[in-house]
Parts: structure tokens; sequence; C-alpha cells
């Protein structure tokens, strides 16, 4: 019975080391042009990428590190080793990021949207900053004075920000061709704290609520799995597709 059952703990330790080493040898797919390779898809280590030019295919491993493959390219990622957190939880991780952005696919889909895509389509778009046309949890950097977005750029735009429940609040601009402004000096930017935005060409605030992206976070995949979980999908699924 004894033999039996060390036996049993053995092959259980197999089973779980097995099922790591293949997690920490898996990518998802985050971005794609390629209609081969889609969003959410799951791939081995040694998957063959042939890419033409102007092809780009992102990747996040189990640690949750970013992989850029620009074409033209043929080849196959490199194994993540020693990767902290590939062992414990690799599996797991690539399963939420998968269902993270295959989730946006099918959200665009349903809707027949293109605001996803626009809000990648522009230059430089910060995945910390905050769109001033969306309203509810809006993810933002610990430590520093967040930034404010917008879509349009071809007209230049004002308004105010007013921190809910006090008296600060600062005047808000941006010239013609900016997407980005900065955040006014005097309204302190708390976390979990609610602010209106109101623009002059805009006949409705909108209202969001600070979400302070920790600095410990060790990775990319990390970081969006926790902005997710505060309700900053577009904004977690954004930082998985922009490049370092």
């Amino acid at each position: 019975m004894m033999v039996g059952r060390w036996m049993g703990m053995l092959l259980a330790i197999g089973l779980a080391f097995g099922a790591s080493a293949a997690a920490a040898n898996q990518f998802v797919v985050v971005a794609s042009t390629e209609a081969a390779w889609k969003p959410g898809q799951i791939v081995p280590a040694g998957t063959t990428f042939d890419l033409p030019a102007g092809g780009k295919v992102t990747l996040v491993g189990a640690d949750g590190s970013q992989i850029h493959i620009r074409g033209p390219y043929r080849g196959t990622p490199a194994v993540i080793t020693g990767a902290a957190g590939a062992a414990a939880g690799g599996g797991e991780m690539l399963q939420q990021l998968a269902r993270l952005v295959a989730r946006e696919r099918t959200e665009t889909a349903a809707l027949g949207a293109t605001r996803n895509a626009d809000l990648l389509q522009v230059p430089g778009r910060d995945p910390l900053a905050i769109d001033v046309t969306r309203p509810g949890p809006q993810c933002v950097a610990a430590g520093k004075l967040p930034v404010l977005w917008r879509v349009g750029s071809s007209r230049p735009a004002t308004g105010t920000l007013v921190r809910s429940g006090t008296d600060q609040q600062g005047a808000i601009r941006w010239a013609t061709g900016n997407h980005s402004t900065d955040w006014p000096q005097g309204v302190a930017a708390i976390g979990g704290a609610r602010y209106v935005i109101r623009l002059r060409d805009r006949p409705q605030p909108t209202e969001i609520e600070l979400k302070l992206l920790p600095g410990n976070l060790p990775s990319v995949g990390h970081k969006a799995l926790w902005m997710n979980e505060q309700g900053c999908a577009d904004q977690a699924r954004l930082l998985l597709q922009t490049e370092d």
C-alpha cells in the first residue's frame, strides 16, 4: 500500500511538472495581421511562423513577456527558459490572456464596431493614457500624473476636469494635431477617486474612476491581467499589443 501511495504521488508530481513544462513552451497570439494567426490562439514554441513583408504577429509567453515577429520572417519563437512564473501558473496565465484578447475579436464582430481598431491605429498610443470619451474605470501608472487622450486631433479641444466631491478642478486643452495632453496640475490623481471630464465639443460629460497600476508587476502579461480585473479591458489589450 505504501509503495502504491508513493507511486501515485510521484506520478502526480510528474504530471504537474510535465504540464508546467508544456506551459513554459507555449505562447498566446495577442495581435496579428495574418489570417492564419488569430488573437487568442495558443501555439507551441516549435511552431513555424512564415510572415510576408509587412506581416506582424505579437506573442506573449508563459512568463508574460512579449515577442514581436515582423516579416519577412520564417522561423520559430525562442523557448522561454528560467522564466519567473512560467512553471507556476504559466498555463493559467496563457488561458486568461487568450480569453482576454479573443473576447475583443468576438465583441468587435458582434457589434460591427471599429472602436478598438481605431485605438490601435494611432501611432504612439499610450495604453495607460485616459480616453476622455470612455466612462468607467481607467488604469494609469502609479507615481506620475496621468495623460489624457482623445481620438480626433484635427481640431483643438478644451474642457475641464473635476475631482468628484471636491473643489479641485483644472482646465484641459489639446492643440490641433495632438492626441494627448497633460493632467491638470491642480487636481490630485488618486486611486479609487472619481472624476468628471467635460469637453466643449461633447454634450455629455465623461465620469471616470482611476485605478493605479502597481509598479511591481513583473511582466506585460501580469500587468494586462491586473488591468482587466480592474475593468480596464481595452487598455489591457492595447498594452499587450504595444511594442516596448
